[in-house]
């Protein structure tokens, strides 16, 4: 029986060293495959990885196939630095908004006081990106929440500070780019590392209950204005032209006048040198004048007769038939 015992624990104690020996080396094959699966990774192609040995930054990697200690020692964390993310502020579209955050506050983000005591429904997003993954890890603790309070308190005061007509129509693009700036600028002073690409107003409106009355009463302002640029557009096609007709009738009304003054003076000028030749020689300028006045008169009248004067008798001699359609004509 002692020899059989002893037999037997032998042959415990053979399959108890076996088994120790394939458990250690299981472990061992156990902990390199463990290691060598935490030691490589692969970063894509829109992502940068930021690796942190016991917690603190190392490195940052690019795209690619990298290496890290295993075990836990270096950890990596993949930040997409090209994919272009939005946050929307009032309002919540189906699949578009990283932002999930609680929406039955929308009514807290979008109503809004302007700088006239009216009330606005502003809603709004902002599209940006990780541009620096180290300072967006390590620099604030939530960036996307502290990127949501910078962009409201921004709109705020720029509807605070303007009209609510400003808000709507005349400043609505300018107030797209002051807001994306100073929401810039914002993220730059925190070092979230985000870069924002752009600021969107989606809609800037008075609120749901009085819209009505509010767009009724800028139609009438619309339609007063177009009144009074019709008027305007009137008023600059007829008075232009009354005043160059005006002009017109007084350049006339000028020369004429000119005209006959011009006219009366050169008739003075030669009734003043007729009579100087009257003067010299009465005779002979009465018989040219004579002449002149039979020289228009004659070509006027019809039927022509000479009349021959003989001391105080008179005698007609004969009747000029004179044909002003003809070259010539005959006397009777």
């Amino acid at each position: 029986m002692s020899q059989e015992n002893s037999y037997a624990n032998l042959e415990q104690t053979k399959i108890f060293n076996r088994a120790k020996k394939i458990a250690k080396f299981s472990l061992l094959g156990l902990t390199l495959a463990i290691g060598a699966f935490t030691s490589f990774y692969i970063v894509p192609n829109n992502s940068k990885a930021v690796v942190q040995r016991f917690g603190e930054y190392v490195r940052t990697e690019n795209p690619g196939l990298h290496v890290k200690i295993p075990f836990g020692i270096e950890k990596k964390t993949t930040i997409p630095v090209t994919t272009i993310m939005t946050q929307e502020f009032g309002f919540r579209s189906e699949g578009g908004n990283q932002f999930k955050g609680d929406t039955k506050d929308l009514q807290n983000e979008y109503i809004m006081l302007t700088g006239d005591l009216n009330i606005a429904d502003v809603e709004s997003s902002v599209q940006y990106q990780i541009e620096n993954p180290v300072s967006y890890l390590f620099s604030v603790k939530n960036p996307e929440e502290l990127l949501r309070i910078a962009h409201a308190s921004h709109v705020r005061e720029l509807i605070g500070n303007g009209s609510i007509d400003e808000a709507m129509n005349m400043k609505r693009t300018e107030y797209t780019i002051k807001a994306r700036d100073m929401l810039q600028k914002s993220m730059q002073d925190y070092h979230t590392g985000l870069s924002i690409r752009n600021v969107i107003f989606q809609s800037v409106n008075p609120p749901k209950n009085v819209r009505s009355s509010f767009n009724a009463v800028n139609k009438a302002i619309q339609d007063k204005e177009t009144a009074i640029n019709n008027a305007k557009k009137e008023y600059n096609s007829i008075v232009p032209q009354a005043q160059g007709t005006a002009q017109q009738l007084i350049a006339q009304a000028e020369a004429y006048r000119l005209q006959r003054v011009n006219g009366a003076r050169a008739e003075v000028a030669q009734f003043s040198q007729t009579y100087e030749a009257y003067l010299k020689n009465p005779a002979i300028t009465r018989q040219r004048i004579y002449f002149e006045a039979m020289t228009d008169l004659l070509p006027k009248m019809k039927e022509k007769w000479i009349i021959e004067q003989r001391g105080l008798e008179s005698g007609l001699l004969m009747k000029l038939d004179i044909d002003q359609r003809s070259i010539g004509g005959t006397a009777k």
